[in-house]
């Protein structure tokens, strides 16, 4: 197993916990100054090592802590910075979080493997190095799906926690990307891609179906010549699903459903109608997007919009200079404009404004917090009234909540020094919880 150096690491002391409610419990994951993947407890304080890498060199960053939805188990995806080199290597990790057992162990890139000299575009060994790393879950934490070329070509791999084994989902030459699990985790959506391209857009070869019950792999077929690549924004059913395809300039054009039984499509909203990628609710299933000012007007005024499920059209919910919409809980959506961020609720389709920001507001998953990034600082205030509070002066990294909403976590720096720093939404506090925290890695929360 290779070991991983992270760079520009401070070395303080470890701080004791400073939580002082512990509503939904939750651990802290992240890596630590000397290659640990550490689980936090930020109530108690208790640090459980979920596994140790080893280092050769100062080249390797974990660039992915992936948590089962189950909160179980960890996927970590680490990599070197630099590709030259004849060690070079792609990992990927399973771990059990309750009792650090280490389920599953890859080099995704093929043995004694040559980093091209140059950048060959359409080069499948070239593409390879492009496409591995992608990791997902499935929604019910058996499968992690992933690429990897460690027999030749990239591929999508699906390692199944249950029995312990690996399934390889296709072979081809073309280099596959793009996964997306069904709901029902037995069936997932994918795509093989001659080029990622260099900024005009990637390439597509083919869009293919796969069954992990019967391995069977299918080609999807799009109805209009126009469509080659797109977005999976989500499901209706098992074998429904919601697309939209790509559009360089504002995101998307239309959103279509396809039904994968039959073959046959239905349009929700034209190609002609250009919109951002619209953002898909699974409990509620509506779809949240934005005619933004650079988009052709097609009928459709430019601002917010609501898709409600069963609708024949969609909501205008105001005008103006709208950016994006995101899902912030079920039944939640938050859109941006340049007159400030708002929160939608499905149910009482109103934009209730947020509180103002400088660099952007982010709403906790229980929707009742959201954390200000203002020129000044970070604050944290209520929702529906702009009573924020400064809680830490100077700047972050983007915060990550835990479920319940009550704290985000970040690194940072404090008076009393760098490293992981955990905010209290309810007691509107920052607490430097571990200043061992590695300047480089990212940070998951799990579900206890």
């Amino acid at each position: 197993m290779r070991q991983f150096v992270f760079a520009f690491l401070v070395v303080l002391m470890i701080l004791p916990a400073m939580s002082v409610h512990a509503q939904g419990k939750h651990v802290a994951i992240y890596v630590n100054d000397t290659f640990e993947v550490v689980a936090l407890n930020p109530v108690t304080g208790e640090q459980r090592i979920l596994i140790t890498l080893d280092s050769p060199g100062d080249r390797t960053r974990a660039y992915g802590l992936h948590v089962s939805p189950d909160g179980t188990m960890l996927a970590l995806f680490t990599r070197t910075s630099d590709f030259t080199l004849p060690d070079e290597d792609v990992h990927l990790y399973i771990v059990r979080i309750a009792d650090s057992q280490l389920l599953f162990d890859l080099d995704l890139l093929p043995a004694e493997y040559i980093f091209p000299a140059d950048t060959p575009l359409r080069d499948p060994n070239y593409e390879m190095t492009r496409a591995i790393g992608e990791v997902v879950w499935s929604p019910d934490s058996r499968y992690l799906a992933f690429i990897s070329g460690h027999l030749g070509n990239a591929d999508v791999f699906a390692y199944d926690a249950a029995a312990q084994t690996l399934l390889q989902v296709n072979n081809a030459p073309q280099t596959a990307a793009f996964i997306h699990w069904a709901p029902d985790s037995k069936t997932l959506v994918f795509n093989e891609v001659i080029t990622f391209g260099t900024g005009s857009g990637d390439e597509i070869a083919g869009t293919y179906f796969a069954s992990l019950e019967s391995g069977v792999v299918q080609p999807i077929t799009f109805p209009d010549e126009r469509i080659q690549q797109f977005f999976v924004l989500g499901w209706l059913d098992t074998q429904t699903l919601l697309y939209s395809p790509l559009n360089f300039l504002v995101g998307a054009n239309g959103i279509f459903a396809l039904n994968l039984a039959n073959g046959t499509t239905s349009t929700l909203l034209p190609y002609e109608m250009e919109i951002t990628v619209p953002v898909f609710d699974p409990a509620t299933r509506a779809l949240a997007f934005v005619v933004p000012d650079v988009g052709v007007e097609q009928g459709l005024v430019k601002g917010a919009y609501l898709f409600p499920q069963g609708a024949a059209t969609p909501t205008f919910l105001q005008s103006g200079q709208f950016y994006f919409a995101q899902l912030v809980r079920p039944g939640f959506f938050q859109y941006a404009s340049s007159n400030g961020n708002f929160l939608l609720d499905v149910n009482n389709p109103q934009l209730i404004p947020l509180p103002t920001s400088d660099f952007g507001a982010f709403v906790s998953p229980s929707a009742d917090a959201v954390a200000l990034f203002r020129t000044d600082g970070v604050y944290l205030s209520s929702l529906g009234t702009d009573n924020a509070t400064l809680v830490l002066p100077g700047e972050i990294q983007v915060p990550i909540w835990s479920p319940d909403g009550n704290f985000f976590y970040s690194f940072g720096f404090t008076s009393e020094g760098g490293g992981l720093l955990q905010f209290d939404a309810i007691n509107r506090a920052v607490h430097l919880i571990d200043s061992r925290m590695a300047i480089t890695s990212p940070i998951a929360v799990a579900s206890q």
